[in-house]
Order: structure tokens, then sequence, then C-alpha cells
């Protein structure tokens, strides 16, 4: 069954259309008698299998249950000519989706988004119910900038019966957490914490946490690989932050953060800390010419004063090597380690035996050379003795 703007459902007229898929439709309405406007979601019973059916009726139920500031509000909830309808408070605003794709935002407006997402889940946990679909699609900012969790479709309380089919894997993978990616049973709040910190991730370095299109690599990255640490790809990141993205995206949830209200006061305590004065991987390039410079001034001032002969015979000592000016170019691919063979014993010994020695000058050397090298030959005593 179809539903047109202008058209009537039940108490409710369709004023816009939200968005349409596969099993229905979202509309925005308006109620003929309050003149409240609202979102109504309609599931086309005739396109749905059973299992989508029941996903649908648990949403309802589930959402049902949660009323907090940070959780788009359960209005109603009715069938009508075979269909199910599910009508929510209308969050005027756009989601963080579209917001991230006109480009980064600011570093504490990002934090702030995902602090109130927190708060939410926080409240959410508490009743028992796990999201498992947090991704930057549902979390809707309204105009006055407070964020609204949508969309709990997916969402499992514990107790839940089943119904995913084996193989089957529910919500999105560029959020999705190692375990739900291995389909385990049961759910766990802290599922939602790897989710809500690989948005987080996407927030402060403007790219995603795995960025694979076909979804077995996604899968595959999910469960083995490690993630660029945020600071490599912005160092603007401070190192406090850094590590609370990181250990919130740990693999194994028993290093993660083990509450939404942890984790939401570690992001408060590094919200205001201060970025690294000397940003960038190319810093230790810097760093080494800025010290390259100081050596070549040391030896400039060296050169115009007078220095003694002794001191002249020994050459300045040379800068350290720029070797982090390629960094600022590109990343370097790593060298194998190699390991090198042992030095053999006679080898050893044939060189400290040549480091011990010490050649004699020849005879037409310069006269304060020749003393030089007399002071310092250890035969001197013994060529002057008489024989």
């Amino acid at each position: 069954m179809s539903f047109h703007v202008g058209e009537d459902i039940g108490d409710y007229r369709i004023v816009s259309i939200i968005g349409a898929g596969s099993m229905g439709q979202v509309f925005q309405v308006e109620h003929r008698i309050t003149k409240r406007k609202e979102a109504l979601k309609i599931l086309a019973a005739e396109c749905a299998s059973e299992s989508q059916v029941l996903r649908f009726k648990r949403e309802i139920e589930v959402q049902a249950r949660l009323d907090y500031p940070n959780i788009a509000r359960l209005n109603n909830a009715l069938y009508l000519n075979g269909s199910l309808i599910l009508v929510m408070e209308l969050v005027e605003g756009e989601s963080l989706e579209k917001k991230l794709q006109k480009g980064k935002m600011p570093r504490a407006e990002g934090i702030g988004y995902i602090r109130q997402a927190l708060s939410a889940l926080e409240y959410a946990h508490a009743q028992g119910i796990v999201h498992r679909d947090v991704t930057p699609g549902n979390l809707i900012i309204d105009q006055a900038g407070q964020v609204k969790l949508t969309d709990f479709g997916v969402a499992k309380s514990l107790g839940d019966y089943q119904l995913t089919n084996a193989g089957e894997i529910v919500g999105s993978l560029h959020y999705m957490p190692p375990e739900q990616v291995r389909r385990q049973a049961a759910p766990d709040p802290r599922s939602d914490i790897y989710s809500t910190a690989a948005v987080l991730y996407e927030i402060l370095t403007g790219k995603k946490l795995f960025d694979f299109r076909d979804k077995l690599s996604l899968m595959v990255a999910q469960v083995e690989q490690q993630p660029v640490a945020p600071i490599e790809i912005d160092p603007g990141i401070g190192p406090g932050l850094n590590q609370v993205v990181l250990r919130a995206l740990s693999k194994d949830p028993a290093a993660r953060y083990q509450s939404a209200h942890e984790f939401r006061e570690a992001l408060a305590s590094v919200a205001t800390e201060p970025a690294p004065p000397v940003s960038g991987r190319g810093s230790s390039a810097r760093t080494l010419m800025g010290a390259a410079a100081l050596a070549a001034l040391a030896l400039a001032c060296m050169g115009a004063a007078k220095l003694s002969p002794f001191n002249s015979i020994s050459p300045p000592p040379k800068p350290a090597a720029i070797s982090g000016i390629g960094t600022l170019l590109e990343e370097p691919e790593p060298l194998p380690a190699v390991e090198l063979p042992a030095e053999p014993v006679h080898r050893k010994a044939e060189k400290q035996e040549a480091t011990a020695s010490v050649s004699v000058p020849p005879p037409d050397a310069p006269p304060h050379k020749k003393r030089f090298w007399s002071k310092l030959n250890p035969f001197k005593k013994k060529q002057d003795e008489p024989k």
C-alpha cells in the first residue's frame, strides 16, 4: 500500500516524504487535531518478511520504554489496512552523517555530539537495551544542537528472542564491533562503545575507521586490523584524546571502557587538552633542521675566531642528518629487519691491533705537525734513548 503527500492516514495528514525503502516509507505528518508535526514510519506488511515484521514490532516495544531528551520519542503505534505504523517525535535538523559530508567540524563541537550520544546510550543501557547500530546517520542534531539517537530497529534487550538467521549480520559494517561481526549471541553495551568510538574517529580525522568497499574486507578489518592512530592522521589531536579513542576501539571488549558513562567522562577530561605545540609527523624533521641551523651558526662563529694549531687538525663534527624530511612528503615503507652475522674473532683482534697502532708522520711534515705527532708517538722515548 502506497501513500502520497496530502493524503490522510488515520488522524494524520502527510506533509512530506522523509525517506523510503524496500520495506516501507517515512513521512512528515501533521496531526489533524493537535496540529503537531510528527514522523510517521510505515512498514508495508505485504513486502516484509516475518522476521522484519517481528523486528519492527520489537523496535516499537523497545522505543516505547525509552523516555530521554537525547532519544527520539515514540508517540504512538497502530495498524492501518494491514500496515504497521510507528509515530515518532519529528526531529527538525540534520543527521551527523550529512554534517560530516560537508567536511570536518570543529573538534569541540564533534566531541560534544558524541558525549550527548553516550548520555543517551547510558540511559538505554540502564534499561537493558543495546542499540547495536550507532552510526552518524542515526544521530540527528536538531536546530538547538541537541543530539537525538534514533532507529532502534536492530536494538536488542537482554532476554530477547533471536530474530537474525544463521550467517545474517545486522548493522553497519563501518561501525560494527568485532564481536558483532563474529555474531556473538549475547548483547553487550560495550559493543555500542566501539561503534560510538568509530563515529568519533570519523569526526576527528575526516576518515572512516576502515574504508574498504567490499563487505568481506570490512569484516576482516574490524576483527583483525588495528586502525591508524587518529593523531597520525591529524597531529593536532592531543595524545590524551588519541589514547581515549584507541582504548574505546580495542578489539577485546574487556580492554574498552566498560560503560558509556566511563567513556563520556574520559572524553570530558581531554576535551580541553591543548594541541601539541609542534604538529605533524615532520615535527622531528623541523627540530633537526633547527639544530642544524644552530650548528651552522656555531661553526661560522668558530671559523671567525683564531684557532690553535692543535685544534685545527681535528675537523669539526658534522651536524646530525635530517632524516625526517622525507616524511613530510610521503610515508616511507618500513624496511624489513636484517640480522647481521657475528664478526669473526680474528677480525676483532686485527681491528684492535690496528686501532692501537699510530702511524708516524713523514719526515717532511710541517714542524708543528711533527711536534704534535712526536707527542703522540708511543715509541718516542725508545727512539730518543741512546743505543
